[in-house]
This record gives C-alpha cells, structure tokens and sequence, in this order.
C-alpha cells in the first residue's frame, strides 16, 4: 500500500469544508465579485498564502461554493417521471436556490455555473424529459428555457419584490408541449 507524499510545512489548520463554510460566507455578504483568497482568509484570520494549501486559487474556491451551493439545493431531489412536471420541480429548486442565495444570479451570469453538481443535474434533468418523450435538442431547450426565466425573473423581482413566476413556468411549459 503507497500513501501521497505528505506536503511540506505546517499541518492545515482548517479543513477544506471550513474553508469553502468562509468563502459561502463571504459570497453571501458581498457577492461572487467580493470572493478572493484575501477575502477568505480575512474571515479565517489567516495569510492569503496559507490558502494554497487547500485550493489552487480564486477560481477553483468559486467552483467549490457553487457547487456547495447547486448540492444544498438539489439534497433530496426526485425527479417525477412526467416531464412536464419534472420542468416544474426544476423552476421550483432553481427559484428556492436563487432566493436564499441571490449571488447565484450573478454566478450563472458570470459562466461560473458548470460542471460538478450542475452538470450532474443537467445530465439527469435533460435525460427524464428525453425518457419523457422530447427529443435531445428539446429537453436542452427546455432545460435552458427554464433557467432563463427563472434567473430573468430573479433580476426583475429584485426590483420588483413578490413577482410570482408559477405562471410564467407554466405558460412556458404549454409553449414547449405545443410545439
């Protein structure tokens, strides 16, 4: 049996999921805009230094928070069988994720939303409306379709707090069966 060879220098004084708890922390106060390794190690009252012990930099800590936060959002989920209201369940999570946790608006809108949890839910998604009778390139749009009007109902209800996006989802969903 071979090991990894131990790193040089002191023992980490925290653990990776201590560190990405800070980062969520931080995101969650000022936005994706504010997150750097100084930002977090601030909150950690460490060196930024001492942060490269556990990620590579600023992009790989982005990626572990949307991810900490798509696998929070999507803990539990069972996909209905019928597609249609598989888009439904989907609009529901994608709004509850946005709304506790407005960065993730910005996030999507910086490209930072892919791979890990969110390609895995993308995957399953876009498979259960195939196995639900729409075609490859109509379960992606209807997977994309979704998110746009989720995340745009995001931005507008920001300035407009209490919009309701139920009918929009649903006026979308009819739109996707028609055609």
């Amino acid at each position: 049996m071979t090991t990894a060879p131990r790193r040089r220098g002191p023992a980490p004084r925290y653990s990776r999921e201590q560190l990405v708890d800070a980062a969520v922390t931080v995101v969650e106060a000022e936005g994706f805009g504010a997150l750097s390794l100084r930002s977090v190690a601030r909150e950690l009252d460490v060196g930024p230094m001492t942060l490269y012990t556990y990620v590579s930099g600023s992009e790989e800590l982005a990626a572990l928070v949307v991810n900490r936060l798509i696998e929070g959002a999507v803990r539990g989920l069972r996909l209905p069988r019928d597609w249609r209201s598989v888009l439904r369940v989907l609009a529901r999570r994608l709004d509850e994720l946005v709304t506790a946790h407005p960065a993730m608006v910005d996030a999507y809108g910086r490209g930072m939303v892919h791979g890990g949890a969110s390609a895995t839910v993308a995957k399953d998604v876009v498979g259960r409306l195939i196995d639900g009778g729409l075609s490859e390139e109509r379960a992606v749009e209807a997977y994309l379709g979704v998110h746009a009007i989720v995340l745009g109902g995001a931005v507008i209800r920001a300035g407009v707090p209490g919009l309701p996006l139920s009918g929009l989802v649903d006026t979308f969903i009819d739109g996707v069966a028609v055609r």
